[in-house]
Parts: C-alpha cells; structure tokens; sequence
C-alpha cells in the first residue's frame, strides 16, 4: 500500500478514493436537480420534476436560475401544475411545452432572452403572467388575447411599453 502525504495528512490510496468519492457525491448533491434536468435520462427528469412539485405544495414548479436554454419537455407531464416559473434562464423561444398545461394559471418566464410570444398563449388559462426582461422589441399582441387574463408584469421593459404606449385596453 502507497501512502499519499499532504499537509501533516496520510492518506492510503483506498481512503483517497473514498475521499474523492464523498467530494463528487458532494458537488453532485450541490448541483442538485438542476444537474438532473440538464443531464438526466427521461424518467429522471420527470421524478425531479415531480419532486419540485411536492416541496412546493403540489402546484407550483420553480425552476428559476437553472442554467438552462430548453424547457425540459417532461414538464409535459405535470398536467397538474398550475404554476411554472422558468424565470432567470436562458430561453430564447417561448417555452412551448407550458401549452400543453391546461390548468396552468401562473407563467413566469422573465429575465430570459426570449423574442416572441407565440399566438397559442390565448389557449391558456393565465390569470398572471411575467414576461418583463426578454428581448421582445414589440409589445406581445397577443397576450391580449387571453381571456382569464388578470395580471401581466411588464417588468423592465420598458423599451417596447413606452414605444407601444398607445395601446390602453
């Protein structure tokens, strides 16, 4: 057996391995079910999902500040939901796959880099919905056309509100 010396330290190469072991195991841990999203099979995607939903009561899924430029497709699948937050990522289409939610009433897809709001919104549900902080350059016409529609945070957006000021429903 080789023994490593490091700093007053001695460690067996069996020990050292353990050691490294327990750090990965920390730094995945760490990361959390964010690394599992962007990097996991299907089905475990879906059960992170699934968990964020249970630690926020079953309704509401969070995904804020995960890094990601896709919406997990396995969001699908929360047919439940009836709020998603996808905010401070790095989309840069509209997340299609919250069409498909239909007792979706929350959408938080603010801060991204997204540039459009599809037609398609209007077959949602929404009671609130944040939008503010994308690259859109003109008002989202179409989240007019959302009839449940109580709520919309334009927050720092200032550029296409005040270029589109004229519109006063």
């Amino acid at each position: 057996r080789k023994n490593l010396v490091k700093q007053g330290a001695t460690l067996t190469l069996n020990e050292l391995g353990r050691a490294v072991l327990a750090m990965r195991l920390h730094e995945r841990a760490q990361l959390g079910l964010g690394y599992v999203i962007g990097h996991g099979k299907s089905a475990d995607v879906t059960r992170a999902l699934e968990t964020i939903v249970a630690k926020n009561g079953g309704k509401k899924l969070d995904l804020t500040t995960k890094e990601m430029s896709e919406a997990p497709a396995e969001i699908a699948k929360l047919a439940h939901v009836e709020e998603v937050i996808l905010s401070r990522n790095h989309f840069t289409k509209f997340p299609d796959v919250v069409l498909g939610l239909k007792s979706l009433k929350r959408l938080d897809i603010s801060n991204n880099r997204i540039g459009k709001i599809p037609d398609e919104i209007t077959k949602l549900k929404l009671v609130h919905l944040e939008i503010g902080g994308n690259r859109m350059r003109r008002f989202p016409m179409a989240v007019l056309g959302i009839p449940t529609l109580e709520e919309l945070d334009l927050y720092n957006s200032q550029e296409y509100v005040e270029n589109e000021a004229r519109i006063t429903g």
